[in-house]
């Protein structure tokens, strides 16, 4: 014979939120729930790192009560995203926005000497740093971040290792979009996947990439070859599909006939 309980609603009686510190919080006036089945409790502030025991004791509506019920789960940090670099010159972009844009944030490898990037709005189109005799980069580009590609030149083969955190759901935050100048531009591959979730694929193919803009050549850059690579807008199979693939933490030249917007 089965005994079945149909009682599903309860009260929460005890909610305790013990830190990695051993630090005990009372968080049942933190609870929500539209049913009183389900209870959800989101921290008013980022929690520290570490184990965090919760604590609680419950009853329903026929007096059943369960008492100090304990469940773990760890805070652990996020994982950074690497952008291989090779030594030379390389071409890359971040796929979101950093956790920091500053440019000592973000190129952390001291064998990197020179970063550069071209921005038609500025006299001279170009922005460079250079590692002075302090190891810092400084000059005329002072941020890394998601809205330009960068040439990166480096002394060996150490990747960056880059702090994205990615976008919180419902926050004030518009999807990324980069303003297209006719002509020449230095352009990124952005992931919105990355941005939002951290679980986008690897490359994209360029004609749904630059979807919107009237362009008519697209260069990435072969740092082992130490050559540029070309790709043009094909409605059909590409002659070689890696030519025409955007893939994420590379840069790209793209020539355009007409200003517009770059919408990832």
């Amino acid at each position: 014979m089965s005994i079945t309980d149909n009682y599903k609603t309860v009260t929460v009686t005890k909610a305790t939120l013990t830190d990695p510190a051993g630090t005990a919080t009372d968080i049942s006036a933190s609870l929500t729930t539209s049913d009183s089945i389900v209870y959800t409790y989101l921290p008013g502030a980022d929690l520290a790192l570490g184990e965090y025991t919760v604590t609680a004791s419950m009853k329903d509506v026929a007096g059943n009560e369960t008492k100090d019920k304990t469940s773990k789960f760890t805070v652990a940090a996020r994982a950074k995203k690497t952008i291989p670099l090779a030594p030379g010159w390389n071409l890359v972009s971040l796929p979101a926005e950093p956790a920091s844009s500053a440019i000592n944030d973000v190129v952390t490898v001291a064998d990197v000497t020179t970063v550069l990037t071209y921005d038609p709005s500025v006299p001279g189109g170009w922005l460079t740093a250079v590692r002075d005799d302090e190891g810092t980069l400084s000059g005329t580009l002072s941020t890394f971040d998601a809205s330009r590609a960068y040439w990166v030149y480096t002394k060996s083969d150490l990747d960056l290792s880059v702090d994205i955190p990615g976008m919180s759901i419902g926050a004030a935050v518009l999807p990324p979009s980069i303003p297209i100048v006719k002509g020449w531009n230095l352009v990124p591959a952005l992931s919105l996947a990355s941005a939002f979730t951290g679980a986008a694929g690897t490359e994209l193919d360029s004609d749904r990439y630059f979807t919107g803009l009237t362009w008519t050549r697209g260069y990435r850059y072969d740092t082992t070859a130490e050559a540029m690579v070309g790709f043009v807008p094909t409605s059909g199979t590409l002659t070689d599909p890696g030519d025409g693939q955007i893939k994420y933490g590379l840069g790209y030249w793209v020539y355009a006939r007409a200003a517009g917007t770059l919408v990832p």
